[in-house]
């Protein structure tokens, strides 16, 4: 049995058809021909690979730009809110505000770093696009935000009325001369002489007219009176001093001035009869509608050397003006009552009014700051824009 499998075994493999080298041959290039590519589809293929690749690359730089534009942008927005939030902060905090525009504001908030004394802030932007919003504490500035194309400020305020009492300074006002004698209307002759020397002195008594009504001070700074300096003169000076009258009605002059008296050198007169003046500091009178009756007294020193010119006339009308004399140094005065009125003294009298401070009740009105409107831009062309509304709890006095 083995022996008949073995023989058909042998017998079945070396029975083939015989295969000639050229079928061979031929099979073998058939084979090889079906698996390859042409020169042109090679050319084509790497042709649409370049336009995928360079459509790729194109996306992923677009994809990249846009990623860093929007980093850009997103920080730009952060840096305005972040700066929007603090400009919230402080306005909302004031407490005084010293002065506000559309681009700029001052103002004060309460003590934050411990010295129990407010703090002073300051927003101020130029108005020139691509500037920096400044900010100033205390005076020290700093760049608060850069590059800004757009700052606006816009102000919510209420009408707050209220009484007030306040002070109105007293006015002063100069009148200039307030009394004067020239001389006699229609009566025309030289005027006389009165020797000045020590004890030797001369007066001119006035009635000072009604001062407005609310004058609570007059003050007399100037008078002028006619002298002269006569030859070989000893004198050295000549005191020409305000003073009071002894009242009653009495003419005569108070033995003490008001103020200070004024000395003239005699050196310094005239040699001949002018109009000579002198001025004082100190001369006042309070309530000076109370008292209108003052003499001008000119004293002499020495043994003389200075002449007071006066005038006297038996025609001479009745006035308010006299001219007194004395001898003695104020002991006696002259003349007697009933020729007083045939002798005046050329006379001028310089003054200024005063009146006191008084209160007055008014009415105010004040405007109380609500809200303040923030409007904040940056980024080129203003692109990143941000606005806020503040609400201030003190609600600050607006300048």
């Amino acid at each position: 049995m083995r022996s008949r499998f073995l023989n058909n075994k042998i017998r079945s493999s070396s029975v083939r058809p015989a295969v000639s080298a050229a079928a061979v041959t031929e099979d073998t290039r058939r084979h090889h021909l079906v698996g390859a590519f042409t020169l042109a589809e090679m050319l084509v293929s790497v042709g649409i690979s370049s336009v995928l690749l360079l459509g790729i690359s194109s996306a992923l730089f677009v994809a990249s730009t846009i990623e860093n534009d929007t980093t850009v942008r997103s920080q730009e927005l952060f840096n305005t809110g972040d700066a929007l939030d603090g400009m919230v902060r402080d306005l909302s905090l004031a407490t005084a505000v010293s002065s506000c525009s559309p681009t700029s504001i001052a103002f004060t908030v309460p003590d934050r770093n411990g010295d129990s004394a407010a703090e002073s802030i300051v927003y101020d932007w130029s108005g020139t696009s691509g500037a920096p919003l400044t900010r100033k504490q205390n005076g020290v500035q700093n760049d608060y935000l850069g590059s800004v194309n757009g700052f606006l400020l816009e102000y919510d305020s209420t009408g707050v009325t209220s009484t007030q009492t306040v002070v109105v300074p007293g006015t002063t006002t100069d009148h200039g001369i307030i009394y004067s004698f020239e001389s006699w209307l229609g009566i025309s002759i030289p005027t006389s002489i009165l020797g000045l020397a020590s004890g030797s002195w001369g007066s001119g008594f006035c009635t000072i007219p009604s001062m407005p009504s609310n004058a609570d001070k007059l003050e007399i700074y100037k008078v002028a009176v006619q002298m002269e300096r006569s030859l070989g003169y000893s004198g050295t000076t000549v005191s020409i001093g305000v003073h009071r009258t002894v009242g009653g009605g009495n003419p005569d002059p108070a033995n003490n001035p008001l103020g200070t008296p004024a000395n003239l050198s005699i050196g310094g007169l005239p040699i001949l009869p002018t109009w000579v003046e002198a001025s004082f500091s100190d001369v006042q009178i309070n309530n000076p509608n109370s008292s209108k009756d003052y003499c001008v007294v000119v004293k002499g020193t020495g043994n003389g050397g200075a002449n007071l010119h006066y005038l006297y006339s038996l025609a001479a009308p009745r006035d308010s003006s006299i001219m007194l004399w004395t001898s003695n140094g104020g002991g006696n005065w002259s003349p007697k009552k009933n020729i007083q009125d045939r002798y005046d003294m050329p006379l001028r009298v310089y003054g200024r009014t005063t009146t006191s401070s008084t209160t007055q009740n008014i009415t105010v009105t004040k405007q109380s700051l609500r809200r303040v409107r923030i409007s904040l831009q940056t980024g080129a062309g203003g692109s990143e824009r941000l606005r806020a509304n503040v609400r201030t709890l003190n609600r600050p006095t607006l300048p």
